[in-house]
């Protein structure tokens, strides 16, 4: 059901419709329209300060978010300006300074349209659907305790999980074998990921492609012979 991108996008359209709907009206009710659009804007800003400080992306959104409140109050008690010249202020301002922010990045390809709109048609499977595939993206080392032949740790049981026990240090290492051949890849057309592979593991380097095309990643597989 979920392999067409358009459908994914559909189900997730409705979905935020569902929640932001009643919340919206909540906002308007209670005349927030125009501060809820002020911290919107300001989410630029947190996610560029997230890229530049290596740091979670939701942390630095709710960390500028709450500072953005915090100097709105404080204008309102020391000025004498309206509340709407104030967050007009504040969201062109916090906007402001993430655009400079993200000038200053050139070592990272941002879509300042996906970080200020988002991008529905890159919803994926895992955006939908809670799939336990996920925790091998987030392998973890975990604390534990030995006791002889018994080994126990705590950990929250809020989602299934995997567990794998290791031991011992001997274990494969990468070794140089040949010089690879240089690959001309200008007449390819900008691209999020290359994957290198040979000949032998071309079928894995497709499936792979696949994988990360499904999260809206343009990809492409190259091969190589060793000589």
């Amino acid at each position: 059901m979920f392999d067409d991108f358009f459908i994914r996008a559909l189900v997730a359209g409705l979905g935020i419709a569902l929640v932001t709907g009643p919340l919206g009206c909540f906002v308007i009710w209670r005349r927030l329209s125009f501060f809820a659009g002020t911290l919107a804007h300001s989410s630029l800003l947190g996610v560029t300060l997230a890229f530049s400080f290596d740091i979670n992306i939701s942390f630095s959104v709710l960390l500028i978010s709450s500072a953005l409140a915090l100097i709105l109050l404080k204008l309102q008690k020391s000025t004498k300006l309206p509340n709407d010249a104030l967050l007009g202020l504040l969201a062109h301002s916090s906007l402001a300074i993430g655009l400079v922010v993200i000038g200053f990045l050139s070592y990272i390809r941002f879509d300042i349209m996906g970080l200020l709109f988002g991008d529905i048609l890159a919803v994926n499977k895992m955006d939908l659907i809670d799939y336990d595939e996920k925790a091998f993206n987030e392998v973890k080392n975990i604390m534990y305790q030995s006791y002889g032949d018994t080994i126990s740790f705590n950990t929250l049981l809020d989602t299934l999980k995997h567990f794998i026990a290791i031991t011992g240090n001997n274990f494969p290492y990468p070794k140089f074998e040949k010089q690879v051949l240089t690959q001309n890849l200008h007449n390819f057309n900008e691209v999020d990921m290359i994957i290198v592979s040979p000949n032998e593991f071309l079928s894995a380097a497709q499936e792979l492609k696949s994988i990360h095309q499904m999260d809206g990643l343009d990809v492409i597989v190259v091969t190589t012979s060793l000589h």
